[in-house]
């Protein structure tokens, strides 16, 4: 094994190390750019994968039927026309969403916001219900005026209803990263060979260390989030299928919030295994308050969730993030712990992305060393089987 280490640790480990603690610095240094970088990338990501293939399917079609439609597609709907449609698509989208969506999901909120007390209410009653009928004392009383003392639900809303009337600071930054990952997208090339001219230097290794780590990182997080963004949306979707048919089978008539509650389900849907837990309490919550609610409607809420969760376990999971990553609870769970205390709220969207970064960097390490260790012995035992000549 001896032999082995100055093999392991060679000039090309320690250019690969001296590489790695380069680009944590560039982390650190640009800490502060964190969000707008994850929004660039998220949206140049996803617009230049459904632009591609959107092209690829033109080319097959025409190739399939190759007529004048066909043909005239593929020749003036190159990537970057298509990108380009769709960020207008998306532009268009958002402006919608502000227009008409927006004020009512702040309306709601509002409304949401004024019965925070009487939902406090309700919520000491549901918790007395359970310990009358199951005889567990749980303390309800004082589980309330503790859980209130320490936190002012009504306050905590009020600040997020004043947050999302003035969010311009956030929706400076939103746009920010709309327009420079269409810029990046439409420049890709001519970025690329920028950095690309780091390959004729003294300098050299950082660009093909830089490039392995970019390639770990673009499938690393590309694929979670456009695998967690289809799994969110379908989440979203389901949730208000369900509220519409909770609302419509008991006497309330409908479910109020559900425009609130579908987008916090979509925004939550991108934290693996916390999202579930953490954007179906106030769904439960808003049910046992609602006129005509109470333990029926909550156990509705409850089956609810548990089977589209069933959906995203069984169906969604296996087919879409298994495929390329599948980490045990247990690990995901500490993974997130540890990102969020790390990163702060931005943590529990990046702690997976990065743990499988280290997994693949180790795995490819492991790899190496192994390469080396066979052709060592290999070497070793062809010079042991080498005759010796006679003198």
């Amino acid at each position: 094994m001896k032999h082995l280490l100055p093999l392991i640790f060679s000039q090309a480990f320690f250019k690969k190390i001296f590489a790695i603690v380069c680009l944590v610095m560039l982390f650190y240094v640009f800490r502060g750019f964190l969000g707008l970088f994850l929004i660039t990338f998220i949206f140049a990501y996803l617009s230049l994968e459904v632009a591609e293939f959107l092209r690829a399917k033109i080319i097959f079609q025409k190739e399939k039927n190759p007529n004048k439609f066909w043909k005239f597609f593929e020749k003036y709907l190159s990537t970057n026309i298509l990108v380009t449609i769709i960020y207008i698509l998306f532009i268009l989208m958002v402006i919608w969403l502000f227009a008409s969506i927006l004020p009512q999901i702040i309306k709601e909120i509002e409304i949401f916001i004024k019965k925070i007390p009487e939902m406090s209410r309700q919520l000491e009653g549901l918790l007395q219900s359970f310990e009358s009928t199951s005889g567990i004392q749980l303390g309800s009383q004082n589980l309330i005026n503790d859980l209130t003392k320490k936190f002012d639900f009504q306050t905590t809303g009020q600040e997020l209803l004043k947050y999302l009337q003035n969010t311009s600071g956030a929706l400076l930054q939103f746009f920010l990263g709309i327009v420079m990952s269409y810029i990046f997208v439409l420049d890709r090339n001519d970025v690329f060979g920028f950095f690309a001219r780091m390959k004729r230097g003294n300098f050299a290794f950082l660009y093909h260390e830089f490039k392995y780590f970019g390639e770990k990182i673009v499938n690393s997080f590309g694929k979670v989030f456009k695998a967690q963004g289809i799994i969110a949306f379908v989440n979203a979707i389901l949730t208000t299928i369900g509220l519409l048919i909770i609302g419509f089978l008991f006497p309330a008539g409908h479910f109020p919030f559900i425009f609130t509650l579908s987008l916090i389900v979509f925004i939550f849907g991108f934290i693996p295994v916390f999202g579930t837990f953490l954007s179906g309490l106030p769904i439960v919550i808003i049910g046992y308050g609602i006129e005509g609610g109470g333990i029926q409607i909550v156990m509705a809420i409850i089956v609810m969730i548990c089977i589209i969760h069933a959906i995203e376990a069984y169906i969604l999971n296996p087919k879409i993030v298994s495929s390329y990553m599948h980490f045990p609870v247990f690990i995901t769970f500490a993974t997130l712990i540890i990102a969020e205390h790390m990163f702060g709220m931005i943590g529990l969207l990046i702690g997976v992305p990065i743990l499988a970064i280290i997994i693949s960097v180790g795995a490819d390490l492991n790899t190496y060393i192994s390469r080396l260790k066979k052709e060592y012995y290999a070497s070793k035992k062809s010079c042991e089987c080498q005759p010796v000549s006679e003198k």
